[in-house]
């Protein structure tokens, strides 16, 4: 398979972060974000984050070409039933292709009238899914796509497989500070129509009482990330990221900045930090 992203595959590197470890950071371990500009009394962003499509490839069961379920509840949804590490599937001995991120985020309310400090949100249910890193999803209705398309600068082909070893979505409940944390891979990018490629992103659903649903999309930016130019060239080009409903300062909010974790604690992937503040 192409090394779509231009990355030496991670199948072979160490885990250095167990996945009971990534749970309890997940959790609630606050050292992480302290120096990621992310406070825990935190002064909210200038606007709420924007609301962005659901898309086509929400992992609803019935629609999942290859069913992953690692909770042993039959009862649940397949999106609820898998922990927030998606580079390893429970029960398989590999480990997901591709470039490591952790995606970081605290999950906000509007302030009070009085205050310009956010509110965080505990117990929020936040919910991620993607593409792997050939640009498939885990649906039925991703298989009907090519299964190749050329680079959009090189023209190479790029194939789109399925990977066994990657969890494709994943669930994580914010801490009481509405704080949460994913470990995945970097998502490729993939043609949408014949003239728009969609830039790699990750698409989330925020559920927190008292709120609604809220569904958005964050995309990626850094110069420790491969193919860091193409993927500035894809954002600038993105019709949904660039809708212009959706202003200038809001599209910025959702690029997220990928690097090395500055605590060295997450060492085996960069790290990126978004607050996500949804409107009461």
């Amino acid at each position: 398979m192409d090394s779509t992203q231009g990355t030496t595959h991670n199948n072979n590197q160490p885990n250095t972060m167990t996945r009971r470890r990534l749970l309890q950071v997940g959790a609630g371990t606050l050292g992480l974000f302290a120096t990621s500009g992310i406070s825990l009394a935190a002064l909210c962003p200038s606007t709420t984050t924007p609301r962005q499509t659901r898309g086509p490839f929400f992992p609803y069961d019935d629609v999942v070409s290859f069913p992953i379920r690692e909770g042993e509840d039959t009862s649940l949804p397949l999106i609820l039933s898998s922990d927030n590490d998606l580079t390893f599937v429970k029960g398989n001995s590999g480990t997901a292709q591709g470039q490591i991120v952790y995606f970081r985020g605290q999950v906000l309310g509007s302030p009070s009238a009085d205050s310009k400090v956010c509110q965080p949100l505990p117990g929020a249910t936040v919910l991620m899914w993607q593409a792997n890193s050939s640009g498939r999803y885990n649906h039925k209705g991703d298989d009907s796509a090519p299964h190749e398309f050329p680079h959009p600068k090189t023209g190479k082909m790029i194939e789109r497989v399925h990977d066994e070893h990657f969890q494709y979505w994943g669930k994580a409940i914010t801490d009481e500070h509405g704080f949460f944390l994913f470990k995945t891979i970097l998502p490729c990018f993939y043609p949408a129509t014949d003239d728009w490629y969609r830039p790699p992103h990750l698409h989330f659903s925020l559920r927190a009482k008292g709120h609604q649903e809220f569904v958005t999309q964050t995309y990626f930016k850094g110069d420790a990330l491969p193919n860091i130019g193409l993927i500035q060239d894809l954002n600038a080009k993105d019709w949904i990221l660039r809708d212009p409903n959706i202003s200038p300062v809001q599209q910025e909010q959702v690029i997220v900045e990928f690097q090395p974790d500055p605590m060295g604690t997450l060492n085996d992937g960069l790290i990126g930090t978004c607050q996500l503040l949804i409107p009461s």
